[in-house]
C-alpha cells in the first residue's frame, strides 16, 4: 500500500481503539515515512491494563491471529497490524525500537555493546552497569550517536 493509505488506516485504527487506550501512536515504517509500508505498527497504553485484552478480543476477536502480553498481531481492514503493549516507562524505549529501522537498531545495539552497555528492546532503555542511562527515544539517541535522527532518517 502507499504512505497516503497507510496513514489513513492508520488513523480509522486508532480512532476504532481510542476507547481502550490512554495513549497510542503508528510506529513502525509509516512513521519512517516509507512509501509502501507493506503492515502498520502501533505501540499503545492500555486505559484499563486489567481489561484491555478482553475488550480488546471482544472487539477484534475474528481478526486476532496472536495475542501475547506486550504484542497483539491481527488482520484490520486486510493489513497485518502489530500492536506492542507499553507502559509509561517503557513508552519512549518501545516507540524507538518499533519504529526502527531493523539496521538502525542494530547500529544502536551495536553501539551500546562497544561501550559495555545494553539498550533492552523490551523498554527498559539504555543501561550500563545495572543504572539507567536513558528510557527516552532523543535520550537515547543522542548519547549513542551524538545527535537526534529523525525517523525519516532511520533506513
Amino acid at each position: 500500500m502507499e504512505l497516503d493509505e497507510a496513514k489513513k488506516i492508520s488513523e480509522d485504527f486508532i480512532q476504532e481503539i481510542s476507547d481502550l487506550v490512554s495513549s497510542v501512536e503508528v510506529v513502525g515504517s509509516v512513521r519512517r515515512e516509507q512509501p509502501y509500508p507493506r503492515d502498520l505498527d502501533f505501540i499503545l497504553i492500555p486505559e484499563n491494563p486489567l481489561t484491555f485484552k478482553i475488550d480488546f478480543i471482544k472487539r477484534f476477536k475474528k481478526s486476532i491471529k496472536q495475542i501475547g502480553n506486550k504484542l497483539i498481531r491481527l488482520t484490520y481492514k486486510e493489513i497485518q497490524v502489530d500492536i506492542y503493549i507499553a507502559n509509561r516507562n517503557s513508552w519512549e524505549t518501545l516507540k524507538l525500537i518499533r519504529t526502527g529501522s531493523v539496521d538502525f537498531n542494530k547500529k544502536l545495539c551495536m553501539l551500546a555493546k562497544n561501550k559495555g552497555w545494553h539498550l533492552y528492546a523490551d523498554g527498559k532503555g539504555l543501561y550500563a552497569d545495572n543504572k539507567l542511562i536513558s528510557n527516552t527515544e532523543r535520550g537515547i539517541i543522542e548519547t549513542l550517536l551524538g545527535e537526534y535522527i529523525e525517523p525519516s532518517e532511520r533506513n
